[in-house]
């Protein structure tokens, strides 16, 4: 298997590689070395070209109560489409916004 191809787990989500060891881990896991993996399907590579994240940039950019609603739209999205298109992926990419806003709101 090359470094960019992916082996599905049982949970219908995509196995990633390590950058660092090579060593191939399921995606929501702790990998022992840390090292980031070839593709995040949450953060990937190509969010992160010109030093800020657009969602960092988003949430300098809009009042908190539009980041707010930024992160309940894409909760919303991701769990109304997990049975149709991504599955297990989605429903972690719909946990990730939702930990993001329970974060915000208790700041």
């Amino acid at each position: 298997m090359s470094k960019n191809q992916f082996e599905v787990c049982e949970c219908g989500c995509k196995q990633l590689i390590c950058k660092k060891c090579g060593e191939q881990f399921h995606p929501y896991d702790n990998h022992e070395c840390e090292a980031i993996p070839i593709d995040d399907p949450i953060k990937p590579d190509h969010y992160k070209v010109g030093g800020m994240e657009p969602i960092e940039y988003m949430q300098i950019k809009m009042t908190p109560e539009q980041f707010k609603g930024f992160l309940i739209g894409n909760v919303l999205k991701y769990v109304s489409r997990y049975p149709h298109k991504n599955g297990v992926e989605d429903l972690n990419k719909a946990k990730w916004y939702l930990d993001k806003l329970i974060n915000l709101e208790r700041e």
